[in-house]
């Protein structure tokens, strides 16, 4: 089988977007959830103003990552008709089964959940073991699979569109689909991220192709963009100030998309134009997806963050950018050495595994 070249600029994006989704999910889960569930407090006020302004400057970090996962996606697959789901969906049913696993080691030992019913852990458990893939145990998970089963449609649409079309398609669907479902949170919100950002990714590959945008330009709106949602976020966690107006404050569950967008795309500009070839950064890339599922999910974030780390704590402490950073790059590094483990001896096996079982049904079937 060939061997497709990875472009490491892009594996590259895709490192540090996970990276950013990390420490995203420390300050998110450790502490503004926290604060928003009152558990520890008023958790908010215990921390000093350097650290309040550190905690909202890693705060973008989640959603402008996922943005930017779904524009790769978009870049990639927006010329092709339909795409697999075999591998993704091997993985994720391998880390349901060990997330179960790895529940019931902690309740042998002894670790308490807080504030997760009995009856949430058994339904958890069941989609774990059952249907991780669809059951949205995993949010990203469900959107991208959702998202490849609707390639086919995309790309019927996408092959009538000429270029001003496509910028009314990408407007409306950024208008209706991503800001004003996310106002409202609509069913298929999730879906709704992941088309919108695809629609921009592909629209980058079919008319960016050759272009060269300004990479001071890049940088200057990633660092607006960064800002003006981190202000966001602590004007709306406790901070104050009398300058805003609090009918512009009232407005920012809709001013946040136009951060996230422009971010994600000055972003995603900026590495388009690198040109890099590493083995070790494809090497690294191979296990992104992997360092998200290990993480970030229902077990795993309590013991994670409230747990081993204690977030709430290390908070109210001093020098709290230097140990997200630090503890970022630990829970990605432990995370990529996991997967990396599972790629190499176990991915093999279970593969052959649905190999055989898929040639015998297909006998079995040309037979009846």
């Amino acid at each position: 089988m060939r061997q497709i070249k990875r472009e490491s600029n892009f594996e590259l994006l895709r490192i540090i977007a996970m990276v950013m989704i990390v420490s995203h999910h420390l300050v998110y889960h450790g502490l503004f959830n926290n604060i928003l569930t009152q558990n520890y407090g008023n958790l908010w006020a215990e921390g000093n103003l350097s650290n309040q302004i550190a905690a909202c400057l890693f705060y973008p970090g989640g959603e402008v990552g996922v943005a930017v996962f779904f524009m790769l996606t978009g870049y990639f697959l927006c010329e092709k008709k339909q795409g697999s789901i075999k591998k993704i969906w091997l993985e994720v049913q391998t880390y349901g089964l060990l997330m179960v696993l790895f529940y019931l080691i902690s309740n042998i030992i002894g670790f308490k959940y807080i504030g997760i019913s009995q009856e949430a852990i058994f339904k958890n458990m069941l989609s774990y073991v059952l249907l991780p893939q669809m059951s949205g145990v995993w949010w990203f998970v469900t959107a991208y699979i959702m998202l490849i089963l609707f390639l086919p449609i995309l790309y019927n649409v996408e092959i009538k569109l000429n270029k001003k079309g496509w910028i009314c398609f990408i407007g409306c669907s950024w208008f209706f689909f991503y800001a004003l479902s996310g106002y409202l949170y609509t069913k298929q919100y999730d879906l709704q991220i992941a088309i919108t950002y695809f629609l921009i990714g592909a629209y980058i590959k079919k008319y960016c192709k050759n272009e060269r945008s300004n990479k001071l330009y890049n940088i200057l709106f990633l660092v607006i963009a960064w800002t003006g949602y981190s202000y966001g976020i602590y004007l709306t966690s406790g901070g104050t100030n009398t300058l805003i107006p609090l009918s512009i404050i009232r407005l920012w569950p809709v001013i946040k998309y136009i951060f996230i967008t422009l971010g994600s795309i000055s972003l995603f500009l900026m590495f388009k134009q690198l040109k890099i070839c590493s083995g070790m950064i494809n090497y690294i890339s191979a296990t992104t997806f992997g360092v998200y599922l290990l993480h970030d999910n229902i077990f795993a974030r309590q013991w994670i963050w409230n747990g081993i780390l204690n977030i709430p704590e290390m908070y109210k402490e001093n020098y709290f950018a230097i140990k997200v950073l630090l503890w970022t790059g630990i829970v990605f590094g432990v995370c990529a050495v996991l997967d990396r483990f599972r790629i190499q001896w176990i991915e093999p096996k279970y593969m052959k595994v649905y190999d055989c079982i898929k040639a015998y049904v297909r006998k079995k079937f040309n037979d009846f």
